[in-house]
């Protein structure tokens, strides 16, 4: 583990001042709103915010401010419709669940007020994203219903007349809820049957065409929990975490979609009645990522086969948990934790070698905090991150330690947590970013190179930290400077003279944001005063 000595950290800017474009400012002032992304549409994209005259409604934006607009007062007056954990997209149409006068229901929209239909009433609870309990296939969307106390697979085509129920299980309902996965045009899913318990069952979309593949732990006894496992594809075959018996326990296992081809994979904790217990984390291309709990706790990546299905990092003494894997110009970022730095982001070729720290964000064994995913465009990619000193704003790399730098800073907001999201080709996204306004709705510029960590080659300052009634030097250019207080105050501003800025007797002792313009540059740099 590496050791950290006491330091300020201070970074270098070069802002492009064209970094972002306001879409739409729904409160104006410093007060934000609460903004909800949810999903991508064909004629815009889809989010909630909360409003005294509407509640918490469904709204659409084209990415500008006449494009914006609320999409359907469902529910009228201030109570609103949205919850937040329940909404499928396919970038043409979306389905989500609103909650009105006590119950759920399903709707669906191509981000027009025409297009915005109801299709169904639940009787219970909806289909939930963390069960995975709805998906898109083949232009349908599928999810459980459940009624009287059993679990049903539905789907729908969009409309009200194409919704309709699939096959119904005899299950015991809610507590063995169905997780669903797509492979080859037909769904791959968990489901339960009182005499066989949760089991991996296919469906093609019809009832004769829905059918348990095996049971994989023989009896009424489940092979999956109800912490359920999901389902990856690698090497032309599923996999995913299962048990057959208490004396195995739960390890990865394969199916080719036949009962034969459905078996153990891989007893990673081979010692009888342990287990290693896999959480599946996500398939990307060629491989798939998981994780082991535990004595044996490592992010693994597996090609399909068992000569590959190796630790990402090699190493006995590291414990090491993976969260993300994208796809990024010949390779793979990927957001990992290990022992010495954290949870960080780190890049690897294409067959998950060469596996090397892209930056350490929050130095030290704090993690980066990456929220969401990363967003590659063209050689680039952009994600959310934060470190101690300047809290979440979207950053953006090209695969190289310099050149993985803040975006765009944020400013911390009471008016909801930021997001980045992508609809028709373009970046979008939720913060704050000006004092005087809170938390809205912006585009960001990817024209815009980002903040450039320097090597302090234009500007520099010495000393710092400095103490009140002395100067510092910075660099040997003339310069105009500007300092902040933590409450984003200006105390003082001036001209440099012979390249040096006078800190007044009386400034308080703190840390002060000291902004340096010329005409070629301007630069932000943290000022500790002592």
């Amino acid at each position: 583990m590496k050791t950290i000595h006491l330091f300020l950290f201070v970074l270098l800017f070069n802002y492009d001042l064209n970094g972002q474009r306001l879409v739409k400012e729904f409160t104006p002032g410093s007060a934000g709103t609460f903004i909800t992304y949810y999903g991508n549409t064909k004629n815009g994209f889809i989010f909630s915010i909360y409003s005294n005259q509407f509640g918490i409604e469904p709204w659409v934006s084209d990415g500008t401010a006449n494009g914006t607009k609320l999409l359907k007062d469902i529910v009228n007056g201030q109570n609103g419709s949205m919850t937040t954990d329940y909404y499928y997209s396919n970038d043409s149409l979306m389905f989500f669940m609103t909650y009105e006068n006590g119950k759920y229901k399903l709707w669906r929209t191509d981000g027009s007020e025409d297009g915005t239909i109801k299709l169904l009433d639940f009787e219970s609870s909806p289909p939930s994203k963390y069960f995975d309990e709805g998906i898109i296939c083949n232009g349908k969307f599928y999810f459980n219903h459940p009624i009287n106390g059993q679990n049903n697979l539905w789907s729908t085509d969009g409309s009200v007349a194409g919704t309709q129920l699939v096959y119904k299980f005899n299950d015991s309902g809610t507590y063995s809820r169905i997780s669903m996965y797509q492979w080859k045009g037909e769904l791959f899913f968990f489901a339960g049957d009182k005499s066989y318990g949760m089991e991996l069952w296919r469906s093609d979309g019809t009832t004769q065409g829905t059918k348990m593949i095996k049971d994989i732990y023989p009896g009424t006894v489940s092979s999956v929990q109800l912490n359920r496992t999901k389902i990856v594809e690698a090497g032309g075959r599923l996999f995913f975490a299962a048990k057959s018996s208490e004396e195995i326990g739960d390890e990865l296992y394969v199916t080719d979609g036949t009962e034969a081809g459905t078996k153990l994979f891989f007893n990673i904790e081979s010692q009888p009645y342990y287990s290693s217990n896999p959480i599946i984390v996500q398939s990307t291309d060629s491989f798939f990522t998981f994780n082991t709990q535990g004595n044996l706790g490592k992010a693994w990546k597996s090609d399909g086969t068992l000569s590959n299905t190796k630790p990402v990092i090699d190493s006995s003494l590291n414990y090491s948990w993976i969260y993300n894997t994208t796809p990024f110009q010949n390779g793979y970022m990927l957001y990992l934790y290990t022992t010495e730095y954290s949870a960080e982001p780190y890049i690897c070729d294409k067959n998950f070698n060469n596996l090397k720290l892209l930056k350490d964000i929050n130095p030290g064994t704090n993690t980066s905090y990456i929220s969401g995913m990363f967003y590659p465009r063209g050689n680039k990619s952009y994600f959310l991150a934060s470190n101690n000193m300047l809290g979440n704003d979207i950053w953006v790399t090209d695969g190289t330690y310099d050149n993985t730098v803040v975006n765009l800073e944020l400013i911390t907001s009471n008016s909801g947590a930021e997001s980045l999201f992508k609809w028709n080709g373009r970046m979008f996204f939720i913060g704050s970013v000006d004092i005087n306004i809170g938390s809205e709705l912006y585009e960001l510029n990817l024209e815009n190179t980002g903040i450039t960590e320097t090597k302090i080659k234009s500007f520099s300052t010495y000393p710092n930290p400095v103490k009140a009634g002395k100067s510092i030097t910075i660099s040997d250019s003339e310069c105009v400077f500007q300092l902040y207080n933590t409450l984003g105050q200006l105390v003082l501003e001036g001209q440099t003279t012979d390249g040096k800025c006078l800190i007044p007797e009386q400034m308080p002792a703190g840390v002060y944001s000291l902004s340096l313009q010329s005409d070629q540059t301007k630069q932000t740099t943290l000022l500790l005063i002592e």
